[in-house]
């Protein structure tokens, strides 16, 4: 009798392990892509994005089942075995669970998720524009299609719909479309709105396939920005100088007209991460050339190097855009100066690739890389801005 209860009370304790094999730990740890079980039907699935998503995996009226409870980001562990329990209850009394889940929990529509997303997610959008243009494509190509769609009974079909009329007309807006519908789409699944995967996942590879139709900014030839700065040295247009500043730089548009004298300290201007592309302070040499600029500048504002006419208010894209192109042609950028310079390393120095991205502010690599490259070159990149500066003044001497 005593035997046969300790034989019973192993075999317990060795099901419950089997049931619950995961802990708490384990699931939060850096996991590689794949299915982590932890039994009664519970499933931890990590994606290669490094996303984790808990799935429950029963049989509804004689019918296998997969079943999406939520993302570890928002359902712990505990609770994803509190859910597992419920729903194979329900299933084991001949209840959908599915069904269920919605009575009790309400799945939006794509429309309604789409705005639950974008109130989520704005506030780290730093572009105005940017949240504009979200609602914007949106509500033009997605909501009269599939708006009042239920998120979990979307399929890619439906989401090809919206796609499909504008892919080769608009293929760059189509494209954003697409990725925005991915997002929120992962994001409901995340939030155990939707069991199904993604439907955007491989849609892409299903629309007509088109002709590269990305376009570089239009860049001056590396060889001929001595002869352009000279017109510039002779001219007193309002832009002139800021042109020239972005020129000997290599910095962008933005970061030259919102420059700050509080920014500048004796040979170094150093662009706050907020101000950057990349998110990361960046420090820029000054040579002399630039200096000189610098100095012309003084006095004009207290704050910004180059104010618009509006005070107070930096100088516009808009401003500097008209006035180069008034001396160029017509679809000359003022970003395209980067390029110049970036052809210029290429080509006059032959080489020295890494201290060019360097000064211009690229990301460096892989992760690894960036974990080792720390150091911003800048006794480097300072011998680089000045030769690249002796060859911009060339033609002014």
């Amino acid at each position: 009798m005593i035997l046969s209860h300790l034989l019973w009370v192993k075999m317990w304790d060795i099901m419950a392990r089997q049931i619950n094999k995961l802990n708490v730990k384990f699931v939060k740890s850096d996991l590689a892509p794949g299915k982590y079980y932890d039994g009664g039907g519970l499933t931890l699935v990590v994606h290669e994005t490094n996303t984790k998503n808990w799935v429950v995996r029963t049989t509804v009226r004689r019918a296998r089942r997969d079943i999406g409870i939520g993302s570890l980001k928002y359902v712990t562990l505990a609770e994803a075995r509190k859910k597992r329990d419920e729903i194979i209850e329900i299933a084991r009394n001949g209840g959908d669970p599915i069904a269920e889940r919605r009575k009790s929990k309400g799945i939006p529509t794509f429309e309604q998720g789409a705005l639950e997303f974008i109130e989520e997610q704005e506030s780290s959008w730093d572009n105005p524009k940017h949240r504009q243009q979200w609602r914007n494509t949106l509500k033009t190509y997605c909501f009269p299609v599939i708006g009042s769609e239920p998120l979990d009974e979307i399929d890619s079909a439906a989401v090809r719909k919206c796609i499909e009329p504008i892919w080769s007309t608009k293929h760059e807006t189509a494209n954003r479309t697409l990725q925005r519908c991915s997002k929120i789409f992962n994001w409901a699944v995340a939030k155990g709105y939707r069991e199904k995967a993604n439907p955007c996942l491989g849609l892409k590879e299903t629309l007509p396939r088109l002709r590269s139709q990305r376009k570089h900014f239009d860049a001056m030839p590396w060889s001929d920005v001595p002869e352009f700065y000279k017109q510039l040295t002779n001219s007193d247009a309002f832009s002139a100088s800021a042109l020239r500043f972005v020129i000997l730089s290599a910095a962008r548009s933005g970061e030259v007209r919102h420059a700050l004298w509080s920014e500048i300290n004796d040979n170094v201007w150093t662009i706050p991460a907020e101000r950057t592309k990349m998110r990361k302070e960046h420090r820029v040499p000054i040579t002399a050339e630039m200096g000189r600029i610098l100095d012309l500048q003084r006095g004009l504002d207290e704050n910004l190097v180059f104010p618009g006419m509006r005070r107070g208010r930096p100088m516009s894209d808009a401003t500097m855009c008209k006035y180069l192109q008034s001396k160029t042609t017509p679809t000359m950028t003022v970003h395209g100066f980067r390029s110049s310079f970036r052809d210029w390393v290429d080509e006059y120095l032959q080489g020295n690739g890494d201290i060019a991205e360097a000064c211009l502010a690229h990301s460096k690599g892989n992760a690894v890389i960036k974990a080792y490259a720390r150091s911003d070159l800048f006794d480097r990149r300072m011998e680089m801005m000045c030769s690249w500066s002796s060859f911009v003044t060339s033609k002014t001497v």
